[in-house]
């Protein structure tokens, strides 16, 4: 072991913070889910993704409600609120497919999990329209409930149907991320930033490079994540895999800055596991 001054020096602390704390040998975050800003960008992806995937007829339909879908999502109400307002617009949009998908997504952004997958699964057994839009959000639901073979699954279903539609390669991403096959998740998403580049698919980048040890790709992938959106501040595991992975690097600075930024965002993180743990290897630094 280096004495402590060692550390001090940026040239060192690789050397310092990969033995002496573990990192990346007995050390590695656990990750969870990131709900806010994926579920957030899902919103406004399918109305990117949703195109050609239903009979002229019912895509004339599920446009005419997407009007009505874009004026409660451009309010300022709260995600309940929101729901509760999507929810009014049953008699009018129901059965168009991508209704019910919008409809998941903002269940999931309150937490109603059980029954975005009833919807969806209901959704898929007696409508014909934007199947694919439907799985997309189905294997989020799964994700979230850490379902990750059900979700890859799913994934791999729109992969084979869709191969050239980036949104199924960023499902089995995710859904990799659940079991823990990190250089699938890398494959997975490096391909669905092929096909469209996402601020989503560079979080995911974040997290598994991490856990793989590869500190410079985990800290570009992060910085480039929140050039393209500053949402991804808000994500707990991402932010707290790019934070330590700056530090590893020997920029304490930036790292530092990057904690105390998610914190002021979400400052219910603060009791996340994986903040905890990331906030005491600054500590420790900082010491030095």
């Amino acid at each position: 072991m280096p004495p402590v001054g060692v550390c001090r020096a940026a040239m060192a602390r690789r050397w310092c913070y990969d033995h002496r704390f573990g990192l990346p040998g007995g050390y590695r975050l656990h990750m969870h889910r990131f709900t806010g800003m994926l579920a957030t960008s899902m919103l406004a992806g399918l109305a990117l993704f949703a195109t050609g995937t239903a009979a002229s007829g019912d895509y004339d339909r599920a446009a005419a409600c997407d009007l009505s879908i874009a004026l409660i999502l451009e309010t300022e109400s709260s995600p309940s609120e929101q729901a509760i307002a999507l929810e009014q617009l049953v008699y009018e949009c129901a059965g168009t497919g991508l209704y019910e998908a919008r409809l998941g997504v903002a269940y999931i952004l309150i937490g109603r999990l059980e029954e975005a997958e009833r919807l969806l699964q209901k959704s898929l057994e007696t409508t014909t329209g934007f199947e694919r839009e439907l799985k997309w959000v189905l294997a989020d639901v799964f994700y979230l409930q850490s379902r990750g073979d059900e979700a890859e699954t799913v994934a791999r279903e729109l992969i084979a149907k869709h191969p050239d539609w980036p949104g199924g390669y960023t499902a089995l991403a995710k859904a990799l991320l659940v079991t823990d096959d990190l250089e699938g998740v890398v494959s997975a998403a490096e391909m669905s930033n092929l096909l469209y580049e996402d601020a989503g698919n560079y979080l995911l980048l974040t997290m598994a490079h991490f856990n793989l040890g590869n500190y410079p790709e985990s800290a570009q992938a992060m910085q480039t994540s929140l050039r393209m959106d500053m949402s991804g501040l808000t994500v707990t595991d991402a932010v707290a895999s790019g934070a330590l992975s700056l530090l590893v690097l020997g920029d304490y600075e930036a790292g530092w800055e990057m904690l105390q930024k998610h914190v002021e965002l979400v400052p219910e993180a603060i009791d996340s596991p994986n903040y905890q743990h990331a906030l005491q290897h600054f500590e420790r630094a900082a010491q030095e």
